[in-house]
């Protein structure tokens, strides 16, 4: 009935001493042992059938809770089929993709005097759907002589297996001189990969044991990433590493669940949805990758058009999830595996090209870690559609490529953070240098003179700033005060207040008109504004005679605070300055007399928050500034830059905005005269 020779899968333990154990052996016909063995797979011992008329006969079952009648038909169809079966080529049958059923014959006797020690029929492959073994005389196969037709597969809950472990296994109750005829039928969605094999107690235990070391490494290895890798998001707030950890979660539940071990620990009562989940995890896993793979390499910055490509898979991935989540898991798989295989090609190759063009040095870690990954799925593949055969690798490759690919990926992430660090390092300096020049643009510390009193206080938000502050007074008495606030923070807003710095001397000429001198700035800076905008307010002072004018762009009122503690708020129209808008200010006038004081400011003041939600506001700051009158204007400053600060519930934090008051005390003509 099929030819012998004894094959040799990886599992196989060879025992050194020949004992007098049991042993399945004997007829013309049945198994023939080369030497002692505990574990062997009879794919060449058996001949196979593919039934391509079979069709599922558990679903229906596995629906209803029971799988008590099997249509005998498909029986009749096996025994009847006799011509039909072949010799199989290899110790394991591998029918490669496509599904449906394939029937597998043989013989096995007991030629001991005592029960064999060949105890169980193994089948290694964890996903297989249905599996149904007849069992029958050897010399008698007819459908009245079946002994037993005993069910497993993962179409059925996990507790009705007869040995708790993702492997099927079946008990061979070979008593002593017995024989039977084997008949297993398999029936599979996907792919027919059938490592059928015989075992002993002592090899199923060994393997077993073997198995859950493996197993528990691989789950332990994956914990102790997952960890790791949230400790250094908390310490770092790098998105990169929650973008990881999404990876090795999905990537982990996938690798889990190929081997059958969510089925047992997770969902053993739910053998369709554990069926619908691995293509799933597996779409999830697609996601994180890619997620991970636009933020480790930045290709947004780095390469737009792979990023919008990486963009455009995401889509595909997503319709792919949603027909597996409305059932059509065969569309959905052929969408998730084509399209994967275009992300992998494009992974890899914008990976070398950072690394070879652009010398992004965490890519060369990105491509070695994923090619290695690739490379157990091309295996994996290769051993799916029957290219060759190996029952280890059959079960074993996504997690070994899974393992070293995280690996490496960690190493890289590694690199990563040190080339960032570099770039920190660099950026500060950088951010040292350029806040050390804005201070050389601020106005030098003024001495106080007879006629006038001066103070200001700037903290930007970053280490520089939007805000702009200056003052230009002329020995003859005249005096222009400037403050301005441009759009945004940090090193473009610095940028376009140092230019502003240049392009103030233009408004020097015209100072006694402030709204002209506003108009001579918005012309010089226009066209270097791009979309931003800048509100200034100028304040004109003649110190001979205390006359003040005042125009403003946008920018908000300054305070007036008279000696007797009376209020003014000098209000005066203006657009900003933009690129497109012409300020179009008015000045208006205001008479100083001594011991009045001005007070300019910007809206980092106002608009600073408490921790309910409620802002400073212009009226607590217009309160602040008259209660505060007498302190010297510098020490005025600092006290509302704290009271601000107490205000917002946290001295410590960060500032909502850059921050900038510019006060100015008029003490009168008669002062400096006399002086």
């Amino acid at each position: 009935m099929f030819s012998v020779r004894v094959g040799r899968g990886p599992l196989i333990v060879p025992i050194l001493f020949l004992l007098a154990a049991s042993r399945i052996a004997a007829e013309p016909g049945a198994i023939l042992p080369e030497s002692a063995y505990e574990y062997r797979f009879l794919g060449s011992a058996a001949q196979v059938w593919y039934d391509k008329d079979g069709d599922s006969i558990s679903l229906p079952e596995a629906k209803a809770g029971e799988a008590s009648a099997f249509p005998e038909r498909h029986l009749a169809a096996a025994l009847a089929a006799d011509p039909e079966y072949r010799t199989a080529a290899a110790d394991i049958v591998n029918f490669g993709a496509g599904g449906g059923a394939v029937w597998l014959r043989f013989h096995l006797r007991n030629a001991d005097e005592q029960e064999s020690a060949f105890r169980w029929l193994v089948v290694e492959n964890p996903r297989l759907w249905e599996i149904d073994l007849f069992e029958f005389p050897q010399t008698d196969v007819s459908p009245a002589a079946l002994i037993s037709h005993r069910r497993a597969g993962n179409s059925r809950a996990f507790a009705r297996r007869e040995i708790d472990a993702p492997p099927f296994y079946f008990a061979l109750n070979l008593e002593p001189g017995q024989a039977k005829t084997y008949y297993v039928r398999f029936w599979n969605r996907t792919t027919l990969q059938l490592p059928l094999a015989i075992a002993t107690d002592a090899a199923r235990v060994r393997n077993e044991n073997l198995r859950k070391y493996m197993y528990g490494a691989f789950l332990g290895f994956f914990a102790a990433l997952l960890i790791y890798n949230l400790l250094m998001f908390v310490t770092l707030r790098e998105r990169n590493y929650l973008y990881y950890m999404l990876l090795l979660g999905f990537m982990g539940l996938f690798v889990t669940g190929y081997l059958g071990l969510n089925f047992q620990f997770l969902t053993p009562d739910f053998p369709n949805f554990n069926y619908a989940s691995i293509p799933a995890l597996g779409i999830l896993c697609l996601f994180s990758v890619v997620l991970f793979t636009q933020d480790y390499l930045h290709t947004a910055r780095h390469t737009p058009r792979l990023h919008r490509f990486l963009q455009g898979l995401c889509g595909v991935f997503g319709i792919a999830l949603v027909f597996n989540l409305f059932g059509d898991t065969h569309t959905s798989a052929v969408l998730a595996t084509a399209s994967s295989l275009v992300l992998a090609v494009v992974m890899i190759y914008g990976a070398a090209y950072l690394w070879s063009r652009k010398r992004y040095r965490p890519a060369r870690y990105y491509l070695i870690s994923w090619g290695v990954f690739y490379a157990s799925l091309l295996i994996h593949g290769a051993i799916q559609f029957g290219l060759f055969t190996n029952a280890f690798l059959l079960n074993h490759a996504l997690m070994i490529g899974a393992s070293l690919a995280t690996i490496l990926l960690s190493l890289g992430m590694a690199a990563r953070i040190k080339t960032l660090d570099r770039a920190r390092y660099a950026l500060v300096t950088q951010l040292e240098v350029a806040k050390d020049i804005q201070r050389a643009l601020l106005p030098p510390p003024l001495a106080d003179r007879d006629d006038l009193r001066v103070a200001y206080l700037y903290e930007p938000m970053e280490a520089v700033g939007g805000d702009f502050i200056d003052l230009h007074i002329r020995e003859d008495g005249r005096a222009l005060f400037a403050v301005a606030d441009v759009t945004g923070h940090g090193v473009p807003a610095a940028l376009l207040s140092s230019m502003i710095k240049m392009a103030l001397r233009v408004s020097y000429e015209v100072m006694e008109d402030p709204a002209l001198a506003l108009g001579r700035l918005h012309d010089a800076i226009k066209d270097k504004l791009a979309s931003h905008h800048i509100t200034v307010s100028f304040c004109y002072v003649d110190l001979k005679t205390g006359l003040l004018r005042h125009a403003s762009a946008g920018h908000l009122p300054p305070l007036l605070v008279r000696a007797d503690g009376s209020l003014e708020v000098l209000e005066s129209t203006g657009m900003l300055l933009h690129p497109l808008i012409a300020p179009n200010s008015q000045t208006i006038e205001a008479q100083l007399r001594p011991g009045d004081r001005i007070v300019m400011y910007t809206d980092g003041i106002t608009e600073t928050e408490s921790v309910r939600g409620a802002l400073f506001g212009e009226e607590r700051l217009r309160e602040l500034v008259v209660e505060l009158r007498e302190l010297e204007p510098g020490e005025m400053l600092q006290e509302i830059f704290q009271y601000a600060r107490l205000f917002s519930g946290n001295d410590q934090a960060p500032l909502f905005d850059d921050f900038t008051l510019l006060a100015f005390e008029y003490r009168g003509a008669e002062r400096g005269e006399s002086a």
